[in-house]
């Protein structure tokens, strides 16, 4: 069988090559941090500390918006990261 790519095979994979890399350079040029955040970065700050998955220690009350990734960024404070570039990463990661 023969597996090498016509011309047209090279113009469209040069488009897709090209497009990806404007979508990264976007992202990244694009790339901030929502006020919401740091509710999620304070609930798994607490959650690390002992005090639970609470906003104020003592008060239980539920206000991240999303549970994964409220645990994904405890995980990352637990090794030691900081969470504005981990979720820096983990975005651009996903996008």
């Amino acid at each position: 069988m023969d597996y090498s790519l016509s011309k047209n095979q090279y113009i469209i994979w040069f488009i897709v090559i090209l497009a990806f890399i404007y979508g990264i350079y976007q992202t990244i040029s694009l790339a901030w941090v929502s006020d919401d955040a740091f509710i999620s970065f304070r609930y798994a700050q607490n959650l690390i500390n002992g005090d639970g998955l609470v906003f104020n220690a003592g008060e239980q009350v539920e206000g991240y918006t999303n549970f994964l990734w409220t645990m994904i960024i405890a995980g990352g404070l637990y090794l030691g990261l900081e969470p504005i570039q981990l979720t820096h990463i983990l975005n651009i990661t996903s996008y």
